[in-house]
């Protein structure tokens, strides 16, 4: 899927460039190409399959599908801002008058994990964003208006993620203070410890625990298509083209985004379905 989504950007990338953006004057210009890749950003396969045949339909037409193409995206995703804007003016009284509906110290780290994975400009994104919340958590579902609700309530409509784990980590305290659900908070720390005393130890034995950059990523991916499963000592070899990971950071990192697409995939058809 991740191989198709690119051949579609490409796709939409070069009709583009080769019809000069639909651009009538210069102006129009940087407008245009930052739309472009908006929707290489924004769309799925799908969608950026029936656009480029849109576009490709009747080249003397391109430049009116192009146009309401981006208004139709812009005004999407005005409406979501319109949305969450509404939702922010209601009362946070109708999700807590629920039983066992107040938000827990995990529930709001899901909910950063799934703003993160689906931006604005996703298909259904709240109902997406609540799917995910949901397959990853065992307590009362969530529906997409009480993850827009919290969401506002704790951002105040500025989805920066550091001010969300601020949030998080703020309650978490508050708990321990005020001696609330200990037994978790005691677990969650020792998990925490044992976190750290993997980490010192894989630091010892030559994994660099640091972020991964996007050349570093590019490296990756590219040495992950040139030696394929068959490939004898195949993650010797990927790790030899990028630079400072070894065998094991490459290994890590590709566990860690296989995990990270099939959540996405998971959420997403189970939005879909409902």
């Amino acid at each position: 899927m991740k191989r198709l989504i690119k051949i579609e950007r490409k796709k939409l990338r070069t009709f583009s460039k080769e019809h000069n953006y639909f651009i009538i004057d210069e102006d129009e210009k940087v407008t245009h190409l930052a739309e472009v890749e908006k929707m290489c950003e924004l769309y799925n396969c799908e969608q950026l399959r029936n656009l480029v045949e849109r576009l490709e339909k009747d080249k003397t037409k391109s430049r009116e599908v192009f146009i309401r193409e981006m208004n139709k995206l812009n005004n999407k995703m005005e409406e979501e801002r319109i949305e969450e804007a509404q939702m922010t003016g209601k009362t946070s009284a109708e999700g807590s008058s629920k039983s066992g509906a107040e938000w827990g110290t995990e529930e709001l780290q899901l909910m950063i994990k799934a703003i993160k994975l689906f931006p604005a400009g996703t298909v259904n994104r709240w109902e997406v964003c609540a799917e995910f919340i949901n397959q990853h958590n065992d307590s009362e579902p969530r529906t997409p208006k009480e993850v827009i609700s919290k969401a506002k309530e704790m951002q105040s409509g500025n989805f920066a993620m550091s001010s969300l784990k601020e949030e998080v980590n703020k309650m978490a305290y508050e708990n321990l203070q005020k001696g609330q659900n200990k037994k978790v908070l005691e677990i969650a720390a020792k998990e925490s410890e044992a976190s750290q005393r993997t980490e010192t130890s894989a630091e010892m034995m030559g994994i660099n625990n640091s972020t991964w950059n996007p050349d570093e990523q590019k490296l990756l991916e590219q040495a992950l298509k040139t030696f394929p499963a068959s490939t004898p000592e195949r993650w010797d070899r990927i790790a030899e083209a990028v630079p400072n990971r070894s065998k094991k950071d490459c290994m890590k990192r590709y566990k860690e985004l296989a995990e990270l697409i099939k959540a996405k995939k998971a959420a997403m058809a189970a939005a879909k379905k409902s």
